[in-house]
């Protein structure tokens, strides 16, 4: 079935679904016949319908093209993407050395002479996993077509993108030829720190009685965690007299740059980092700080998670046979899939790798611990999630006509959303299988005025590809989508909005650093049902009454 998910960016103009609204869950409806009635404007349905024309006459190499790298190479050469469409924002990944090269992950039947012929093509091989048929590829916006065109490649996708649980309030947008690269900027998580001539005052003046009472430090090193208080860990410790000597914990985040300053300081001591997977940023330095205030006797070991779904897969996979008890990340990938739980092979995102690496290093007796989602909740009209079941908007009608069997997707009162706030990305999954996704859904972004696309997503879902559709965030607008088979699929779709850059995180994910004491709509919650544990973040100033509320049977 092929289906339509059209997004507009304006709420005032078009006025729908807020961020902070969610419509009810609706049992899907059998297909309409009737014409489709739409606010959208015919000007940015001819657009639509002249992109859906684009991706029918799209050659076999450039079907095996995400559709953001299509638009990129035609944007490139100076061509028109489709009829009356010579320009959308589409987000690739550059080397930070030479801008006119780009990162893309190339799903491949992955052997020793299609390397050796890539590398003879001037194609530099970052990384390879042969277990789950992924390459890392950098290469020219020219080169793509080469390459997809070779019997052995199965799909090219620009770099999966990654976030930690940390993300700062900017997006940072350069230019790269045609195209916009949008860079996500992250700091570390703020830990207190101690002033310890105030605190040895105030320490004296409490036992002079002329002062006030207040918490003495508990952590490593020349900063603490809340955590070690709130949680009463400085208390276990006493009491049980332990403090994770013989615990080996594995962590995965972006990287540890700053780690041997944090060790000079004596925030961390020793830690092993697996062969060539330091990374870079220090969310990662940062985590391992906060277990060494908690456990520090444990002997801490780090994998970076930023080197593509695969490797970040593999490298839970190694940290358990390193011999790691505890792993614990803060990191999830778009391509993550929230409906299936885990991945028996390789599929054209690896949506499920993750996953199913987390189930296997949990059945082998390891505990995994990920960051929750907390960026935003239903309750505090944060959320940017939408769930549901498919309901069919009807039949295509003119202008928008091509294909003649599409069905738009009905978010409720209109064959829209609104988006109210600027993100990194958005996303589209319905509850297809990975790898046999035979519901075609495409999405759209259109302006303020629903005039004119902005930005599409069109791959080609035939039976083999994977249950998921991105085109990047603006600053507001509307989304739509279609799906194009004869009946319209009885599927569940979860529409999401990435919060990165938003003074009010728009959507649910397992994010578990902005402070929350209610629980979140579970959208968009990838590893939801794999056995690990999902934690998140309370202030400590708030954290026995999330115990209560806990107690009193409400999660939190």
């Amino acid at each position: 079935m092929r289906s339509i998910v059209l997004t507009t960016a304006l709420v005032i103009a078009l006025g729908t679904l807020s961020s902070g609204q969610r419509l009810p869950t609706t049992v899907a409806q059998p297909a309409s016949s009737q014409p489709v009635v739409s606010d959208i404007s015919p000007e940015a349905l001819a657009q639509i319908d002249a992109l859906l024309q684009e991706k029918e006459s799209r050659t076999p190499a450039q079907q095996k093209l995400d559709s953001q790298l299509v638009y990129a190479v035609k944007m490139a050469r100076g061509e028109p993407i489709a009829a009356g469409v010579t320009r959308l924002d589409v987000k690739l990944a550059t080397d930070s050395t030479d801008r006119g090269r780009l990162t893309i992950d190339v799903r491949a039947d992955l052997s020793d002479p299609l390397l050796q012929q890539l590398r003879a093509m001037n194609v530099d091989v970052v990384s390879a996993s042969s277990a789950y048929g992924s390459v890392r590829l950098q290469a020219t916006l020219d080169q793509l077509e080469a390459i997809a065109a070779l019997p052995q490649v199965i799909f090219i996708q620009s770099k999966q993108e990654a976030l930690t649980s940390r993300v700062a309030g900017t997006i940072a947008k350069e230019p790269i030829g045609p195209m916009a690269i949008d860079g996500l900027v992250r700091t570390t998580p703020l830990r207190r720190k101690i002033d310890r001539a105030a605190l040895a005052a105030a320490v004296q003046g409490v036992i002079a009685g002329t002062g006030p009472r207040i918490p003495v430090g508990t952590g490593q090193g020349s900063r603490e965690t809340q955590g070690d208080t709130t949680h009463r860990a400085f208390s276990a410790r006493g009491t049980f007299h332990v403090d994770g000597t013989g615990v080996k914990i594995g962590v995965l985040s972006d990287g540890v740059t700053n780690l041997a300053a944090s060790q000079a300081s004596g925030d961390l001591g020793t830690v092993t980092i697996l062969p060539g997977q330091a990374g870079s940023g220090d969310e990662g330095t940062a985590m391992l700080e906060i277990v060494h205030d908690l456990a520090p006797g444990a002997q801490l070991y780090f994998a970076t998670a930023f080197s593509g779904s695969a490797q970040f897969a593999q490298n839970i996979r190694d940290l358990r046979t390193a011999g790691c008890d505890i792993i614990v990340d803060d990191v999830f990938y778009f391509v993550e899939t929230p409906f299936q739980d885990g991945q028996p092979g390789p599929t054209t995102t690896n949506g499920g790798v993750v996953i199913q690496a987390v189930k296997d290093v949990t059945a082998a007796g390891a505990l995994y611990f990920s960051a929750a989602g907390n960026e935003g909740n239903l309750d505090a009209g944060t959320a940017g999630t939408w769930e549901g079941d498919f309901m069919d908007g009807g039949l295509v009608a003119a202008p928008l006509t091509s294909p003649p069997d599409a069905h738009v997707h009905s978010f409720g009162p209109q064959n829209f959303d609104i988006l109210t706030v600027s993100g990194s990305a958005n996303n589209l999954y319905w509850s297809d299988p990975l790898g046999a996704s035979s519901n075609d859904y495409d999405l759209f972004r259109l302006d303020s005025t629903g005039t004119t696309v902005l930005a599409s997503g069109t791959n080609i879902q035939s039976g083999t590809q994977d249950p998921y559709e991105q085109v990047t965030a603006g600053a507001a607008g509307i989304a739509s989508s279609l799906s194009r088979r004869r009946r319209p699929p009885l599927a569940s779709c979860t529409w999401a909005r990435s919060a990165a850059g938003s003074p009010s995180p728009p959507w649910a994910r397992r994010t578990a650093t902005r402070p929350s004491t209610r629980p979140m709509p579970s959208a968009w919650q990838p590893r939801r049902r794999s056995g690990l544990i999902r934690i998140r973040s309370t202030p400590a100033t708030s954290w026995r009454r999330s115990v209560r509320t806990a107690r009193a049977g409400s999660s939190s």
